[in-house]
């Protein structure tokens, strides 16, 4: 087959406008981690005391990140509603503290506040050395990620756009790991650096700020420019079903201890409890929903049992009559090459390019750290069986001192 070599350059600059947009997300995530960036919400509220500063500016600061994703994804699909529902899911998980997991473990961090995994993780406690630190860092900031992405992935999944920006937020342990161990990018040295003022490639927070923003949008824009045309009847993922009502349970857990947890900021505390509150319910009602209408719709003759959808994935319409189930499937195994159904949920073809081969590499990827999450998840759990869940003077003094 002929090589299209203008079809080739079209490809390579739309595969280079889509790393332009993540990074783009990555610029934005970084100014909300440095409060803003250039546009730093204490210039608002900073010299008010009896506004609601506080809250002003932490609604401030993750709308810098929050807004601009529900714009691209509204923009890019042409579903404001769906678009909302998504960005409003996600802003509300970016309020969740993740501090106590943040520093992977090159750091001993003893005095960190509760984290809202810290029921099933437990506590660091002094004399833990590198290797049991960054277990458990990394699987906090990974289930953190996948807080982020998993409520409102899971509501794309309902609306036709498949499975892996649910999953992307598992690798966010592995991102700010790569960010902390990554040499700094130097900078000019005339520049009149301001003090407190980060550069977005220093090595460590500043970097994997970028990079976890850059790898939010990334899997965000493939998932959405992949699927143009998607279709909402489709066949149900099943191990995807089950990763993410194993999840949702981590989630109501988490929501139930960290209604427990005593802590003297009652503005970082609430934030972090309706954080965690607002996308588990999101997430719970939308397992409902799709199970009763996976399992409890009544049946209709006039429905086709079996269809496809435009990537050729099985589509079972559980609401049909069962006397058209063999002529329906007979037909259809004649006129489409059937993939079996695991390999094609895990690869799908006849995706546009260069989306396609990304959204792909962005699945797969996601996988891999969500098998990587749960090992590490178990392991801590055990590991650290007899560690303190809370922060508290008789457990963990160092911490109550910290507050």
């Amino acid at each position: 087959m002929a090589v299209s070599w203008a079809r080739l350059c079209e490809g390579a600059m739309e595969f280079v406008y889509l790393l332009t947009l993540a990074c783009v997300g990555g610029i934005i995530n970084h100014m909300r981690g440095e409060d803003g960036g250039m546009l730093q919400g204490v210039g608002f509220t900073g010299t008010c005391d009896n506004c609601f500063g506080y809250w002003v500016d932490h609604f401030y600061d993750r709308a810098v990140m929050g807004l601009p994703t529900g714009a691209i994804l509204s923009v890019l699909t042409k579903k404001t509603k769906m678009a909302s529902i998504a960005g409003a899911i996600m802003f509300a998980s970016i309020f969740v503290g993740w501090g106590c997991y943040m520093g992977l473990g090159w750091e001993p961090n003893t005095q960190a506040r509760s984290g809202v995994f810290d029921w099933f993780l437990g506590r660091e406690m002094a004399g833990w050395d590198f290797g049991r630190r960054w277990a458990r860092m990394c699987a906090g900031m990974s289930l953190r990620g996948m807080m982020w992405t998993l409520p409102a992935g899971y509501y794309l999944f309902e609306c036709g756009y498949g499975w892996r920006f649910a999953l992307s937020g598992h690798m966010m342990g592995l991102v700010y790991t790569l960010g902390f161990r990554t040499p700094a990018v130097p900078v000019a040295p005339d520049w009149d650096r301001q003090p407190g003022q980060d550069w977005a490639f220093d090595a460590g927070t500043p970097f994997s700020e970028f990079l976890w923003g850059s790898w939010l949008w990334l899997a965000l824009l493939s998932v959405v420019l992949a699927n143009p045309r998607p279709h909402p009847p489709r066949a149900r993922v099943v191990w995807f079903e089950v990763i993410a009502a194993a999840e949702c349970l981590v989630l109501v857990g988490s929501s139930i201890f960290y209604s427990t947890v005593v802590q003297h900021d009652q503005e970082n505390f609430q934030q972090s409890l309706w954080g965690t509150v607002i996308p588990t319910a999101a997430l719970l009602l939308l397992q409902i929903r799709a199970a009763r209408a996976c399992f409890g719709a009544p049946s209709s003759p006039s429905r086709p049992l079996i269809s496809y959808n435009a990537i050729n994935t099985i589509v079972v319409d559980h609401t049909a009559s069962q006397d058209d189930a063999a002529s329906d499937a007979s037909d259809l195994e004649a006129a489409v090459p059937v993939q079996p159904r695991w390999w094609a949920s895990l690869w799908d073809q006849g995706l546009p390019e260069p989306y396609g081969t990304t959204v792909n590499i962005v699945g797969l990827l996601s996988l891999l750290a969500t098998l990587l999450t749960t090992c590490l998840s178990i392991i801590t759990l055990f590991w650290n069986w007899g560690s303190p869940r809370y922060c508290t003077w008789e457990y963990a003094p160092d911490c109550m001192q910290r507050q």
